[in-house]
């Protein structure tokens, strides 16, 4: 779990670094890090279960979503739940039942692997945004 939390931390060092490499002006940067930071926390699976099939095709691209569901198997895969009213049209009784419900369908180190590749990935490409773009007035 804290090599998920790394990572997580990692992505949005990365996120931020790319943009203030691209936009000279760091407020405005802070602005786009922001937005583009949270959407991808909306996007991650909690707030948005269901989304078009092209548009979660897109935001594969997410690691967020990928340390959810190493986070999520973690933590809620060995609990069990009782509920009296459901809230949901079915009760939902165990940590598998909810990892279906949120469509959370990769094994813990299959998103595990995702996620450090995105890591790297994202790192890589703040890194060459760092170097080689120029700085746009923003």
């Amino acid at each position: 779990m804290s090599l998920a939390t790394f990572f997580i931390v990692s992505f949005g060092e990365s996120v931020g670094i790319l943009y203030c490499a691209v936009f000279r002006h760091v407020g405005f940067a802070l602005s786009l890090i922001s937005i583009n930071l949270g959407l991808f926390q909306i996007t991650t699976g909690f707030l948005s279960v269901k989304l078009r099939p092209t548009i979660d095709a897109i935001l594969n691209i997410n690691p967020l979503r990928f340390s959810a569901t190493v986070l999520v198997n973690a933590e809620i895969q060995p609990m069990r739940f009782s509920c009296d009213e459901p809230v949901f049209p079915e009760c939902l009784e165990t940590g598998d039942d909810v990892m279906d419900f949120y469509h959370f369908d990769h094994t813990s180190m299959e998103s595990f692997l995702i996620l450090a590749l995105l890591g790297i990935a994202y790192r890589i490409l703040s890194f060459l945004a760092l170097t080689y773009l120029p700085r746009l007035q923003g």
